[in-house]
This record gives C-alpha cells, sequence and structure tokens, in this order.
C-alpha cells in the first residue's frame, strides 16, 4: 500500500535569526499574546475512553436512524479501528470518508484517528480516492462485528498527521496535537460543558471537527442533524424552539436562516458561534433581539491553525471584534517587517499550538506562507493574508 512521506510537509525550517522580523521590545501585541495554559496532553481518542469511563451509558450521537451511548460508540469505534488495521492501515495511510453526515460518519472518523492514519472527509456524493476508501459499504462489512470491541494496542503520535482538509492552499496537514488542543482550548475557553451540539457544518470542514470532539469531550450529546442543509435547517428551528439543543456553530448566512425561521425559543440553549465570515452588527442585534438569554460568538482561525485561534462574545451595539487569542495560541499583525502598532493594520499572523504542519506536496506554498515568528527564533508563523488591526482595548479585528 502507497502511503507518503510526513516529513515531506513538515514546516519550514526555522530562519537564522538574521532574518527575524524587527521587534519593538514594548509593544503591546506581546502581552496580548502571553495565552500559555497548562493544558492536558491527550489525544482525540483517549479523551473519547475517557468520556465513554465517565458516562458509559450517556447517549453520545444520534441521527435520524437513532442513537448510541458512550460505550456503544467506543465499542464501535474499536472494531473498526481493529478492522482498519487489518486492511493495512498505518500511521501515514490516507483514508478517504465519504459518509453522508451520521452516526456512520463519526464512528468512521474516530476509527481513523484511533488507528493512527491520516482522515480524509470527501464529499459523500463524488468518487473518493485514497489508499482506502470508507463509504456506506465500507462501514456497514459484516467483518466489523467479529473484531474486539477493545482499543488497539497504540495511540496515535502527537506528531502524526490526524487529517488532511482542503483549503484555497490546497490540503492542509494538521496533527492529532494540534487538534487534541485545539479542542481542550475549547473546553478551557468557554467553561461549561456542552449538554446538546446540533452539528450542521459540513463533514468536509474543519468546522465539523470543532462541534464532534467538543461534544465528545465534554460528555455531552451530539445530535447530527440531515445532510440535506434545507432539511438540516428545518430540524435545527424546531430544536432550538423545543430546547432540544444548547450549543450550535453556524455560519453568519445559516444564522440569519434560523433567527428567520425561530417564532419562539424554549429554555436550555445557550450559546450560538458564529464561524467562516464576520458577523454583520445587524445579524448580532437580530440574535439579541431573539435569543436575549443566549451568548453569541464569534470565531475565527484559518485551516492552518487547526479551525480557531481567537473568539470574542458578541453585544448588541458594541463594535464586532474576533476578540483575543485562544490558550497557547498567539496572533501577530505585521506592517512590513515589523511589529504593528495598536490600531494600525497589518496582516494578521497566527502561531501557537494549534498551526498545521503545511500544505500536501505544496513545499513552496508551505515555505512562503508559514514564515519567521516576529519574537520566538524557534517557531514560524502562518500568514493568513487577511489584514486586521489590534485595538486599543486589546480585542484583535480583522478587515477582510
Amino acid at each position: 500500500m502507497d502511503t507518503f512521506a510526513v516529513n515531506t510537509i513538515r514546516p519550514p525550517k526555522i530562519p537564522e535569526k538574521g532574518h527575524l522580523l524587527r521587534v519593538v521590545p514594548d509593544n503591546q501585541q506581546i502581552a496580548w499574546n502571553d495565552t500559555a495554559v497548562d493544558l492536558p496532553r491527550s489525544t482525540l481518542p483517549a479523551l473519547l475512553r475517557q468520556a465513554a469511563d465517565t458516562s458509559p451509558d450517556v447517549v453520545a450521537v444520534r441521527d435520524s436512524t437513532g442513537s448510541l451511548t458512550y460505550l456503544e460508540l467506543v465499542e464501535r469505534v474499536h472494531q473498526f479501528a481493529h478492522h482498519l488495521d487489518e486492511l493495512g492501515a498505518r500511521r501515514g495511510t490516507r483514508i478517504a470518508c465519504a459518509l453522508p453526515r451520521g452516526i456512520d460518519a463519526v464512528v468512521a472518523q474516530a476509527a481513523v484517528f484511533a488507528v493512527g492514519a491520516i482522515y480524509v472527509p470527501v464529499d459523500s456524493s463524488t468518487p473518493a480516492a485514497g489508499d482506502i476508501v470508507v463509504g456506506p459499504a465500507e462501514i456497514r462489512d459484516p467483518r466489523i462485528a467479529d473484531q474486539p470491541a477493545v482499543p488497539l494496542d497504540h495511540d496515535p503520535g502527537f506528531e502524526d498527521i490526524a487529517y488532511l482538509i482542503h483549503s484555497s492552499g490546497g490540503p492542509v496537514a494538521v496533527s492529532h496535537g494540534a487538534i487534541a488542543h485545539s479542542t481542550l482550548a475549547r473546553l478551557h475557553r468557554y467553561g461549561v460543558a456542552v449538554r446538546r451540539f446540533a452539528l450542521i457544518s459540513a463533514l468536509t470542514s474543519d468546522a465539523s471537527l470543532a462541534g464532534i470532539w467538543w461534544t465528545l469531550a465534554s460528555g455531552g450529546e451530539l445530535v447530527l442533524l440531515s445532510p440535506d442543509t434545507s432539511t438540516a435547517v428545518v430540524e435545527l428551528t424546531a430544536a432550538v424552539s423545543s430546547g432540544g439543543v444548547s450549543h450550535t456553530l453556524l455560519t453568519p448566512s445559516l444564522h440569519h436562516a434560523l433567527l428567520s425561521a425561530v417564532d419562539e425559543v424554549a429554555p436550555g440553549m445557550r450559546q450560538v458561534i458564529v464561524t467562516g465570515a464576520s458577523c454583520p452588527a445587524s445579524l448580532v442585534s437580530s440574535h439579541y433581539r431573539l435569543l436575549p438569554e443566549v451568548s453569541l460568538v464569534q470565531e475565527y482561525g484559518p485551516v492552518e491553525a487547526a479551525g480557531w485561534c481567537t473568539s470574542a462574545t458578541l453585544s448588541p451595539g458594541a463594535p464586532v471584534a474576533v476578540g483575543t487569542p485562544i490558550a497557547n495560541a498567539s496572533v501577530w499583525v505585521l506592517a512590513g517587517d515589523r511589529l504593528a502598532e495598536a490600531g494600525e493594520v497589518g496582516e494578521v499572523c497566527v502561531g501557537g499550538a494549534g498551526l498545521a504542519f503545511g500544505y500536501l506536496g505544496a513545499p513552496g506554498l508551505t515555505a512562503a506562507r508559514f514564515g519567521p515568528h516576529p519574537v520566538d527564533a524557534g517557531r514560524v508563523v502562518f500568514r493568513t493574508g487577511d489584514l486586521g488591526r489590534w485595538r486599543l482595548d486589546g480585542q484583535l479585528e480583522v478587515l477582510g
């Protein structure tokens, strides 16, 4: 079976100190990027097992066909991981998962992570290519039921590639350490555990990973909405109206559609996160007019930073910002070869524990987009291409 050398898409070598950008020692960005936090060093498979040990009989995932408890979920994940292992899945094996949003897709994703291979989500309506392809027939192979429902004898390494997701630059390789950190940073940033999360994000997007693993790491219930977007919006509207969901993550356009369809909201809804684009001030006002007790959060972050690197809780009448860096992330605004001053517009660059390895098969683009860190000679940052500025109050604005 063909695999590829993961070392070929590691970030570029760290530039010599002489090539570092000019730093202003007392620049406020240095203080605003002081985000060091000790988070547990755990992989996603280990977090899932921990949730199953704590709450084995709690419902973990639900779709239109049924539900699985945490114990049932990990048992199916372990069986499928053993099956993949027998098929030859190893570190560096690309496993294309072409499954619609639903329980089977979550089982497949978690099993690929558990076996240590590379998860490659593809649209279930298009032909898939990979070292191994998992579709509806493969996930229901009767031989899987004969596999042991116990963990494999190894967990993926933190430096192993967990998944490939496409961005404008091509397939982005994200490590197990980066996606696990991204998940744990959610628990740190938001504090309150997810009770019931409604997932509407496409499985080919990193936003789906955020919803899936934030929920499972919290011991909450993941509600998988219909693969058809229009039907999913109807289902989400019903769930919000009935109190059947506590959290969800939407694009601003989907949140606008939700607010246009909801007449009343039952108690239980706690938080809506918007991502993928800036939340218009008009949407903030509409949200709090209909959902005054539900917090509205703007998240920001590229695929190359495991999906997010900042967040801000928005308020009606206040300027919209993307907030402050999450735990162990840094966000720098560079004006040419120096750190921009507060209020000065420059390019937004991201560093920290969630940074991706780079682009598969594009070492030149990787070297161009992952450049020298403005402060730490031992690290790199991702140049987003977005323009932004730090406000005097330490909130980051992204201007496009």
